[in-house]
């Protein structure tokens, strides 16, 4: 059977982004390309990306389009730049079939006109791709999109292997419980102001005042505009808090490896990937309401935390009630771990469906 030509369209190379391709080329001929070279906010460097052409320039896009516009189907990475949005009117002008994708948008930036403009634009769009269920329902209820247009389609995540992690979680819990060692806290994220430093900070002050912070192993990695003054900042609550700047992909997930919680603080997320790759090491989340993988999963008290994102007294209630029973770090942790990822192995079935 001659296998389909799919094209799909990116901002820029990324792991999570790999992990999409390689399934789909599993099932189909897949052509890739990226409106940047590089991200400006990640600069991973130990990482084999999925070969793609750029189209940053006239003559890219012009090659870009007349190949693009033979595909058997055609996966639009959002609509921030120029060429996506000229190939999305090709692609209605040619009646051929496509997706846009889409995390999360900020409400607060909807406005009356532009929401007319895009519930008009958005009817000529076959389908929508987004990252879950808190994105499906911003659609439907903003844009009127109806639910046979929507299929869930989320960032790619990396599984690890599952016995190693249920030895790791073992010996954690062990080390904590029976060891007395300290429970070790994780926080990655980039050092810009929706990240929700200013919160971690203030409920890590709160847990000191108490004599509580010293019970924790506390790691951030990351890098961004903010770091300096978050590293004083942390640096005058405990000179133990080690903040390591950016990682690579392989540091990164040696260290959810081998934690007990993941934090993930930002006042807003449109999506939140660190969340899903906590999870599914059984790790014990703990988020914010403004992170949208966690309003997606995370059942609260039951397969992880989440409090509101502007009051840090319940981040830090919550950290101090775990210190109180220990075990239930594990507890919610294996609760997570036992959650229904099934949609992060799935987009080739998910475009299959659509061109059978």
């Amino acid at each position: 059977m001659i296998k389909k030509n799919i094209s799909m369209i990116t901002s820029h190379p990324a792991p999570y982004m790999d992990v999409v391709f390689e399934q789909l080329l599993l099932k189909y001929n897949l052509d890739v390309y990226y409106n940047h070279s590089k991200s400006k906010d990640k600069s991973w460097k130990n990482q084999n990306y999925t070969k793609g052409q750029n189209v940053k320039s006239f003559k890219e896009s012009v090659i870009a389009f007349n190949k693009i516009l033979k595909s058997d189907f055609v996966i639009v990475g959002g609509w921030s730049y120029k060429f996506n949005i000229i190939l999305i009117f090709l692609l209605i002008t040619f009646r051929k079939k496509f997706a846009i994708t889409s995390d999360v948008p900020e409400v607060h930036r909807i406005n009356k006109i532009k929401r007319v403009i895009k519930t008009n634009i958005f009817k000529l769009i076959p389908y929508f791709f987004l990252t879950g269920h808190s994105c499906k329902e911003h659609y439907m209820k903003y844009y009127n999109i109806t639910e046979e247009k929507i299929k869930i389609f989320p960032y790619g995540i990396i599984f690890p292997n599952k016995k190693e992690i249920i030895d790791i979680n073992k010996k954690r819990k062990n080390d904590v419980i029976n060891q007395n060692s300290k429970i070790k806290i994780l926080i990655a994220n980039r050092f810009i102001k929706r990240k929700g430093y200013e919160i971690i900070s203030e409920s890590f002050k709160k847990l000191n005042t108490l004599n509580l912070l010293n019970q924790f192993d506390i790691t951030i990695v990351g890098n961004g505009e903010l770091y300096e003054k978050y590293k004083t900042i942390f640096d005058k609550i405990s000179k133990d808090i080690k903040l390591l700047g950016w990682v690579e992909i392989d540091e990164y997930e040696k260290l959810l490896d081998h934690c007990d919680i993941y934090i993930h603080a930002s006042i807003f997320e449109p999506y939140g990937i660190p969340v899903i790759d906590a999870m599914i090491r059984g790790k014990l989340v703990i988020a914010s309401n403004g992170v949208m993988s966690a309003v997606d999963f995370i059942e609260n008290s039951h397969n992880g935390f989440m409090y509101d994102s502007n009051i840090a007294i319940e981040l830090s209630e919550i950290l101090m009630n775990l210190l109180k029973d220990k075990n239930n770090i594990y507890a919610i942790g294996e609760n997570a771990f036992n959650c229904d990822f099934s949609d992060f192995k799935n987009y080739a079935k998910v475009v299959e469906k659509i061109l059978s």
